[in-house]
């Protein structure tokens, strides 16, 4: 959860409602959120203002054409998502993390994180409430994330990213009247910018340590194994190439050195059977 002031904001599971886990970036200041592909999501946002204030949202790039509306002092949350009117009825639909592309994997080397990591802004606004009310259409009226088209300077830079949002399935439906409080929109109150990628992503935009070398190795296998089901092709099993030494004694029969045990793994032949490789005797010992 960030918070600034009296407002909060964090990115939970669809279903759940848990949090995703957050990191702060290597300024101490950033907020990352660690997420999963295929995981369906809401922004979850509350207010403890005394004032009345709306949220304004917008996820890689995108304006999600509607706002939420807070009273002063209202606790209860709102989810924001996908949003439609119909009926006296309004429906809140969840995000979804579209799959790490596997050519980030290429390189472990740190990268420019507006270049991988997705990013949600939301922005508070002030409300000055007006007299009388209005009421809505009785629709359908909708605002749904992949109905607005970004600029061309955004679709160049979401081609880069490793992960990125589009639509779920998971629904929040409540019953609407349409009436709304008539309003206009004060001074900016507080910015909200999260900014989110996968555990292998945020190791390379160095928010998160590089593990152990076998650790990152088991990674890059899960990674390419479930990138195989998904594609249909078998996923190859990766076995350790076991070697031991033998224990070093002195002449009284005193052991200097134990004997210890090795696995060697090859990771040359987790790459794509056409790729050429300069050594194929590369191993990782560990």
């Amino acid at each position: 959860m960030v918070k600034k002031g009296d407002f909060t904001v964090e990115l939970v599971n669809a279903s759940s409602k848990e949090s995703f886990k957050e990191h702060k970036g290597k300024d101490g200041i950033d907020s990352f959120v660690e997420v999963e592909p295929e995981a369906e999501y809401f922004i979850k946002v509350a207010s403890d203002s005394d004032r009345c204030v709306s949220f304004g949202f917008i996820v890689d790039d995108i304006k999600l054409g509607y706002q939420t509306y807070f009273v002063p002092h209202k606790r209860t949350p709102t989810y924001a998502g996908n949003w439609s009117y119909s009926n006296n009825k309004t429906i809140t639909t969840s995000f979804m993390f579209q799959e790490v592309q596997q050519s980030m994997l290429q390189s472990s080397s740190e990268s420019d994180d507006s270049n991988i990591v997705g990013e949600i802004q939301v922005t508070v606004y002030e409300d000055i409430i007006l007299d009388g009310y209005y009421q809505m259409s009785s629709g359908p009226m909708k605002a749904k994330f992949d109905s607005f088209i970004p600029t061309t300077e955004a679709n160049q830079d979401k081609k880069k990213k490793q992960v990125k949002t589009t639509d779920g399935k998971t629904e929040i439906s409540k019953d609407d009247n349409g009436s709304r409080q008539n309003f206009c929109r004060g001074k900016k109150l507080e910015t909200f910018e999260l900014r989110y990628c996968t555990a292998l992503g945020l190791i390379g935009v160095g928010v998160l340590p590089k593990p152990p070398l076998y650790e990152w190795a088991k990674m890059i296998r899960l990674y390419k194994s479930q990138s195989n089901e998904k594609n249909d092709r078998p996923a190859k099993k990766l076995k350790p190439i076991i070697k031991s030494t033998s224990a070093i004694l002195d002449n009284e029969g005193n052991t200097l050195v134990k004997p210890k045990r090795y696995e060697f793994f090859d990771l040359t032949k987790e790459d794509d059977e056409n790729e050429e490789h300069e050594d194929n005797d590369t191993f990782i010992m560990i």
